[in-house]
């Protein structure tokens, strides 16, 4: 069971972690994306919308900071929980430096406060906070390497996993990407306008139920299929996600906590057993739009 835990939270903050290291390279962007999720068996349904861009700030010949926002909303139907009653809501924004240094390692750091709750009553209470840095000191056209940290204050408690992140184009049309110790993704490119690849989609998130004694919901969602994209030019692209996967929905009360979790290893004690917690099997779809400004 340990063993299990352990591999799950891997890939799930690894993954997320791989998927940002993978963008700083595009952080001038508008992304808006929608996921779908059902399971055939309760008939309970998971949608979720979210929009993000970060820009650049000129500081001056090279950009090296760069500023953004994010919004979403999660609706649950019919998972026979508290979580049906409300939408929840996600706002936050992002602050990220990055230098390149004379070899062609980068450094790049970010930090992202935000607000998650249902909105019921807004307080101290629903503020999370995410944090990385990540080092990448091998960079050819074939391989790029490098590894990294991350943070997150969940309303579960501190939250670190360390990362090892390389790119490696197998061939011109070829590339395998990911975050070890999880599962590497690869993309085939078809067209100078399509691509195909198969993989991860990944959510983790954490909502205060202010409404409701301020416990807080985590809802977890693994998911393993197929990544077509389209890509219509410099500045817009087309990407999806069909696939079949886990999705796990855990509420907790308010004092519930753990002082920290390095990977899913809890230290220092703390009680983490949730009041409510279901287990969902079935299709899991997404779909977002990209725009790049520069």
């Amino acid at each position: 069971m340990i063993v299990k835990r352990v591999v799950l939270a891997v890939l799930l903050l690894g993954c997320t972690i791989a998927a940002k290291a993978q963008r700083q390279a595009e952080e001038d962007r508008l992304t808006y994306s929608i996921d779908y999720g059902r399971s055939k068996a309760t008939n309970t349904r998971f949608t979720q919308n979210n929009i993000k861009f970060r820009v650049p700030v000129k500081t001056g010949k090279k950009p090296h900071f760069t500023i953004g926002a994010e919004a979403g909303i999660l609706n649950v139907q019919h998972s026979l929980s508290i979580a049906d009653s409300s939408s929840l809501k996600t706002i936050g924004l992002t602050f990220g430096y990055q230098t390149i240094f004379n070899n062609l390692a980068r450094l790049s750091i970010t930090a992202e406060p935000i607000i998650s709750s249902d909105f019921a009553k807004i307080s101290g209470n629903d503020y999370r906070f995410r944090s990385d840095v990540f080092y990448m000191p091998f960079s050819t056209h074939k391989l790029t390497f490098g590894f990294g940290i991350a943070y997150q204050y969940q309303f579960s408690g501190s939250q670190i996993l360390p990362v090892i992140i390389p790119t490696w184009h197998i061939s011109d049309k070829v590339t395998l990407t990911g975050a070890f110790p999880t599962i590497p993704r690869l993309e085939v490119k078809l067209s100078q306008h399509w691509s195909i690849g198969a993989g991860l989609n990944v959510n983790y998130n954490t909502y205060r139920l202010s409404a409701f004694n301020d416990q807080y919901m985590q809802t977890r969602n693994v998911s393993f299929g197929f990544t077509p994209k389209y890509r219509t030019g410099k500045h817009l692209d087309l990407s999806g996600f069909l696939g079949y996967g886990n999705r796990e929905l855990d509420i907790y009360n308010a004092d519930q906590k753990v002082p920290l979790r390095i990977y899913s290893w809890d230290i220092g004690g703390g009680s983490h057993t949730p009041n409510f917690e279901q287990r969902f099997k079935g299709v899991a779809l997404n779909l977002t739009l990209g725009y790049r400004f520069e």
